[in-house]
């Protein structure tokens, strides 16, 4: 049974993404350019992640009493428990919500912000993600653009007038202090 973790486990923990099955998105508000998103990750989802991440950290941990790779899953898990649920927890949020705004075609004007509803080693976890989107640009044909030139004549003395005007100024106005 643990010679099958091992193997099943692809080793590139960073680009994995939740399956849709495991994880339920709903638009819940959509106004203007503000969306709400309602995520709901399944707990078989966040036990698998945290199975696949106590493995891997068994490789690497060294505990008193056990060769170096050789400590038992069950250990590390009540061990590092509450580490490996934030851990784990922070992952799921930032893949998910990833996932959730590329598929419904948002994209972020700002940071998303997650408000999380329920969580809990032995619940599902739901989340909130409250985002602006940018607005739709729509492509400007320059070619139907008309554009009036304009030709103006400018005299001596409208460009002279004001010069003339400042070279009056009384000498003490314009000393330095």
């Amino acid at each position: 049974s643990s010679r099958r973790r091992h193997t099943r486990w692809s080793g590139d923990w960073s680009s994995d993404v939740c399956s849709s099955d495991l994880m339920k998105v709903t638009v819940s508000e959509s106004k203007g350019l503000k969306t709400n998103l309602n995520v709901l990750v399944k707990k078989q989802e966040i036990d698998k992640k945290i199975e696949e991440r106590v493995i891997e950290l068994q490789k690497t941990v060294n505990i008193k009493g056990f060769r170096p790779g050789k400590a038992p899953v069950n250990l590390l898990k009540k061990q590092f428990a509450q580490a490996l649920y934030g851990e784990v927890l922070e992952k799921i949020l930032q893949d998910n919500t990833y996932q959730a705004l590329t598929d419904n075609k948002i994209k972020p004007a700002s940071q998303p912000k997650i408000e999380i509803k329920s969580s809990g080693e032995d619940k599902d976890l739901e989340y909130t993600i409250s985002v602006e989107k940018t607005p739709d640009i729509k492509k400007i044909e320059l070619d139907k653009i008309t554009l009036t030139d304009y030709k103006i004549k400018i005299g001596r003395a409208h460009v002279w007038t004001p010069v003339t005007r400042s070279s009056r100024m009384p000498s003490s106005a314009c000393k330095k202090k």
